[in-house]
């Protein structure tokens, strides 16, 4: 980072002479490039999920400047035109990569983890350019997965790209104002532990999410099955008035019915009593009669003996 910055110092001197009274002023942008790379990483490695969608857009914006940039190049163009087709490039690619969350990861993964592949190229050194071409092949392979398992793969290349440029980021700052000497290795080690601590801490939350989308799919679930519940025991209870109500009538009906057959009864047995009388008349009034005529044949019989008797 300092050998970049000591060219930049160098090359500006050399274009603009009278630059070098102007020396003070690049330091405080880089120094404020710095703390805002800082400010984006720490964002980056602990909540680069959760800001999934910014984070994509810039690097749609990002990916778009470079591939309009390499069209540029490779057509020779020149004036509006260049301009042209790398703003269009930039806020097209910026569009898809915020509205398309899988176009997003790719995009995502590619930019943030080829800057990865460069802080590590840094570190080895200018006559690694394997580096680079391993990496780019990697890089390519883990934004096609991250394309696949976005959730898993965009946790794990935010919080590593997070942690590294949060790192070397704090090594350069506390050179430029302690002014100290601090090894590279420094802030790879210190990004190493930010990327694990904010890997850990995206997981963490997300499940912390996941957890309350399932409290509150829970709870819909329990009011819809309450609901039912509800509805079947006023429909139980709907049906057991209207068995009562037809218990009731089934039983009016049956107290008619044993009534009617009561007052049957009760004609029956008068009519049979009625009946029973006139039978037991009839018996005595022909007993009577029989009586009588018994009565009459015997005065006859008696006559006639005496009648007998004087003719004698």
């Amino acid at each position: 980072m300092d050998q970049m910055i000591e060219q930049g110092k160098s090359l500006l001197f050399e274009l603009v002479p009278s630059s070098r009274s102007i020396g003070g002023t690049f330091t405080q942008v880089v120094l404020a490039s710095a703390i805002i790379s800082i400010v984006v990483g720490l964002l980056l490695c602990f909540f680069g999920y959760k800001l999934f969608r910014i984070f994509a857009a810039l690097s749609g914006l990002i990916a778009g400047m470079a591939a309009g940039s390499a069209v540029v190049l490779l057509m020779n163009l020149e004036g509006t035109t260049a301009t042209a087709v790398i703003l269009g490039s930039s806020v097209l690619l910026c569009i898809l990569c915020a509205v398309f969350r899988r176009i997003g990861a790719f995009v995502l993964t590619g930019v943030y983890g080829m800057a990865t592949v460069a802080a590590i190229q840094m570190f080895f050194g200018r006559s690694a350019e394997i580096v680079v071409l391993i990496g780019a092949g990697i890089i390519t392979v883990l934004a096609v997965l991250a394309a696949i398992f976005l959730t898993p793969m965009i946790m794990t290349v935010t919080g590593i790209a997070g942690g590294l440029m949060t790192g070397t980021s704090l090594v350069f700052l506390a050179e430029q104002v302690l002014d100290i000497t601090l090894q590279p290795i420094v802030g790879y080690a210190v990004g190493g532990i930010l990327a694990i601590l904010g890997i850990w801490i995206q997981f963490i939350l997300h499940s912390r999410k996941v957890g309350r989308h399932e409290k509150v799919y829970a709870r819909k679930i329990k009011e819809e099955e309450s609901r039912e519940s509800e509805i079947e025991q006023a429909r139980r209870i709907l049906e057991e008035d209207g068995t009562e109500e037809e218990s009731l009538e089934d039983s009016q009906e049956i107290l008619l019915l044993e009534g009617e057959e009561l007052e049957q009864k009760t004609v029956w047995s008068e009519e049979e009593a009625e009946e029973k009388e006139g039978v037991e008349g009839e018996k005595k009034t022909r007993k009577k009669k029989a009586g009588k005529e018994e009565a009459g044949e015997k005065e006859s019989q008696e006559e006639e003996f005496v009648i007998f008797d004087l003719d004698d």
